[in-house]
């Protein structure tokens, strides 16, 4: 994944924020999958496609495991065992991590007690693995090649959507590393407040408040406040939800 890419200006920013998309989106898909997740009634056509995929899967054949079955799936998008199988296809076919997690996110929102479902969490760990392993080198070279860019906005923008994915991957002090390069300061505080939502719904609620405190904008360390008290009041912790109000008033005063 990402051999021999060469990075510049634009499409850095480009790659980045597309792969950010992507990671955002394996999340997303099983939602709108979720309410589909019911058996229907099949095409002879639809039926071959599966068969097809299946022996295509038996044989090795990914690529044309996942053609099949992925022409299966738009005929048939409520057959919840489609949505399973794409997931294997796409994660023996190599580089297609994202999209396996994708399926098998789908499945599991349509069949929420599948019996194969302890494996499917099991690969999928092993799959986020993979993929942000993947997105640290990335990240690496991308970092390289933005300290390159002259276009001062460009930069910033670059350093911001790389931000972002250090925080997707759980790279913190990297994120901060990034926002503490962009002068401008409603972005380097929109970094700092996405790190501190992060954080806090991680139950570091320690670390999301020391990140508060590197907050300049008044709106987004509010957002930021306002975060961490509802996350605590959610888990109980009412006298936390208490003090962060009272950091809340003090910061207005």
């Amino acid at each position: 994944m990402f051999k021999n890419v060469k990075f510049s200006g634009y499409l850095i920013l480009r790659v980045v924020v597309l792969l950010v998309l992507a990671l955002v989106l394996s999340r997303s898909v099983s939602a709108e999958e979720a309410n589909e997740g019911t058996v229907e009634s099949l095409s002879a056509e639809t039926e071959a496609l599966i068969e097809s995929g299946m022996e295509a899967i038996k044989d090795g054949q990914w690529d044309q495991a996942i053609k099949s079955l992925t022409e299966a799936q738009a005929e048939a998008p409520k057959s919840y065992k489609i949505l399973y199988n794409l997931g294997i296809a796409n994660a023996e076919a190599g580089e297609r991590d994202v999209i396996a997690i994708a399926w098998f996110n789908a499945y599991l929102a349509a069949v929420p007690d599948a019996p194969e479902r302890e494996q499917i969490l099991e690969q999928l760990e092993n799959l986020k693995i993979k993929v942000n392993a993947s997105i640290v080198k990335m990240l690496r070279m991308a970092d390289v090649e933005a300290a390159k860019i002259t276009d001062e906005q460009m930069k910033f923008e670059t350093y911001r959507a790389i931000a972002m994915a250090e925080i997707y991957v759980g790279e913190m002090s990297e994120a901060k590393r990034y926002a503490e390069l962009i002068t401008d300061e409603n972005s380097s505080s929109s970094i700092y407040l996405e790190i501190s939502r992060t954080q806090a719904r991680d139950g570091d609620i320690t670390g999301a408040r020391e990140t508060v405190d590197m907050i300049v904008v008044d709106d987004q360390k509010s957002e930021a406040y306002s975060e961490i008290a509802r996350l605590q009041i959610e888990s109980g912790d009412l006298e936390g939800a208490r003090e962060i109000a009272a950091l809340m008033i003090d910061d207005y005063n």
